[in-house]
């Protein structure tokens, strides 16, 4: 059974605690809470916490990604799946076929250090003026290797 999840925030203002927004991961359904911040002060306090979370949140994803991968290769041991290329070329080559949802899954489904080799690649070596070039310049964030 798949839960929804969305993200609350809200400003709390209890007695015996700080004043601040806070930021609530919810079950739509069964209605249960994860308090992901704790009442920061001022919108800008926020805003860090929600980088730093995401940040987090990526590496922990990363490390998940890894784990699988580890896994399906010991449940696989004759090897009967392909290998992704490791070339930032190659992986380019791959991303300027796809349509564009696709171009930015495939791209963020990458570890971080990967991501961030393409990134340098494109940057640096890829026509900036057609292509995907500038789509992918556009959409990079360089603090999270991801494409936005």
């Amino acid at each position: 059974m798949s839960t929804a999840w969305t993200f609350e925030v809200s400003l709390n203002q209890s007695q015996g605690s700080q004043a601040g927004l806070c930021l609530d991961l919810v079950g739509t359904d069964s209605g249960s809470a994860v308090r992901l911040l704790e009442a920061l002060g001022s919108f800008e306090a926020f805003e860090q916490g929600v980088a730093k979370l995401k940040a987090d949140l990526n590496k922990e994803l990363d490390r998940c990604l890894q784990e699988a991968s580890d896994l399906a290769a010991q449940a696989d041991p004759g090897g009967q799946h392909e290998e992704p290329p490791v070339d930032p070329e190659a992986i380019w080559a791959i991303m300027e076929d796809l349509n564009e949802e696709d171009f930015g899954v495939y791209f963020n489904g990458l570890d971080e250090q990967k991501r961030r080799e393409v990134a340098e690649f494109v940057l640096t070596q890829v026509n900036m003026f057609k292509g995907k070039g500038p789509v992918f310049a556009a959409r990079y964030d360089n603090e999270t290797a991801l494409l936005h």
